[in-house]
């Protein structure tokens, strides 16, 4: 099947684990790929072994816990092939030796955990989604976790986060369906990715 021929779709996070998966499968299926990632080295390669296999992929270097470079992000994947349909918001994680359980919590890693995890997410689906408004709709995919329906003995910030994540998708859905842009989460369990295992 080629369920994403001709889409333009901008994935987070994506140059391992989860994002790399979800971009092999999309760019197999027919989608253009921006592959987002901070480990820029590793985003080239992962690109370059996907255009060997007759993919159109672009590898762009991201940060996400800075603001500007959700900016940068997205008018390179504009300028790059002209729009957006699909975002997906796969990038996460945090330190779990400061992301334990409540009382032993690092509350100087606040900012940070929620950047990664939350702001982020926020940030890219209010840039992209007047530009899929403009081409007629577009597909926003957010990754929660599944630590954010239930709980664990630490990492506290990761699950309240991934919480917030879940609440952001159905404030999207409501508030941009009537410009015929879906958004939807998924909800991992444990994922043994190489970022799992550390």
């Amino acid at each position: 099947m080629k369920r994403f021929e001709q889409k333009v779709i901008v994935i987070t996070g994506a140059a391992s684990g989860i994002g790399a998966a979800t971009t092999r499968r999309m760019v197999g299926e027919g989608g253009k790929v921006v592959i987002a990632d901070f480990a820029k080295d590793r985003a080239d390669i992962f690109a370059e072994e996907l255009r060997k296999e007759g993919g159109d992929v672009q590898a762009q270097y991201f940060d996400a816990t800075v603001l500007k470079s959700c900016l940068q992000l997205v008018e390179f994947a504009v300028k790059e092939y002209g729009g957006i349909d699909i975002l997906v918001n796969n990038v996460g994680g945090t330190d779990l030796q400061k992301d334990q359980n409540i009382e032993d919590l690092d509350i100087f890693y606040f900012d940070k955990a929620f950047r990664l995890n939350l702001q982020c997410a926020i940030y890219l689906s209010q840039l992209v989604i007047p530009i899929m408004a403009d081409q007629g709709g577009g597909n926003i995919v957010n990754v929660a976790s599944v630590g954010g329906i239930t709980a664990d003995l630490r990492g506290t910030y990761y699950g309240v986060a991934k919480a917030g994540m879940i609440n952001l998708t159905r404030y999207i859905a409501t508030q941009a369906g009537k410009k015929n842009i879906r958004c939807n989460a998924v909800a991992p369990g444990l994922v043994l990715t190489p970022a799992a295992l550390n």
